[in-house]
């Protein structure tokens, strides 16, 4: 669990790097694709715990 934390963490400060140097159509995809990616943890986390993982 501690690693999926980390990649996630990692993850987010490429993104916000990404963010900071691109143009803001880029900056509204890399958007999109960190919340597409949150939705997609957190789902997986829901159906896990409703599995009675």
């Amino acid at each position: 669990m501690a690693g999926l934390v980390v990649s996630l963490v990692s993850f987010v400060a490429r993104a916000k790097m990404c963010l900071q140097s691109d143009s803001g159509a880029n900056a509204t995809a890399y958007s999109l694709l960190v919340a597409l990616v949150a939705l997609g943890i957190i789902g997986g986390a829901n159906l896990f715990a409703a599995l009675g993982g």
